[in-house]
């Protein structure tokens, strides 16, 4: 909730839409109503593993989702998003992703253990990863943003 909150306040004629667990949006809600932004952000529960998205997108964003799980789920996920986007539409992946050698950066190593010693099946992917996700979906266009942290693709 707190990225559709920031784009809502930068951009006025933003609507947005914060797909998330049922007890997680519980705290959103609360976050969306102080933020005064209750007519312009949608609040949709549900599990992404399970449950479909409502309604097409222009632009999705995938936030710190990768690192808990599999690379087949997200692959999967990544072509669920792919088929809820309009023509032309956009999907940026927010993560924390490690270099081509899996070495660096510092931070997300350290990251990488914390998530393999705490999930069942997290890990840290590398960016190319998730272009081939994004690849395989069917998205063009795919470039990395931020080095290590951000990779979009348009449909």
């Amino acid at each position: 909730g707190t990225n559709a909150i920031a784009f809502c306040r930068a951009y006025p004629e933003l609507t947005a839409t914060v797909f998330d667990l049922p007890q997680t949006l519980k705290v959103t809600k609360a976050y969306v109503e102080k933020a005064g932004l209750s007519e312009r952000v949608t609040l949709q529960a549900g599990n992404f593993h399970q449950d479909e998205f409502d309604g097409v997108y222009d632009v999705a964003l995938m936030s710190d989702i990768l690192h808990y799980q599999d690379g087949p789920t997200n692959a999967a996920l990544v072509e669920k998003v792919y088929r809820h986007l309009n023509e032309g539409g956009r999907l940026i992946i927010k993560d924390r992703f490690l270099d081509r050698e899996r070495t660096s950066p510092a931070w997300t190593t350290a990251f990488a253990v914390h998530i393999l010693v705490n999930t069942e099946h997290g890990q840290c992917f590398t960016i190319d990863e998730a272009r081939q996700w994004m690849d395989q979906a069917g998205f063009h266009h795919v470039e990395e943003l931020e080095p290590c942290a951000m990779v979009q693709g348009s449909k």
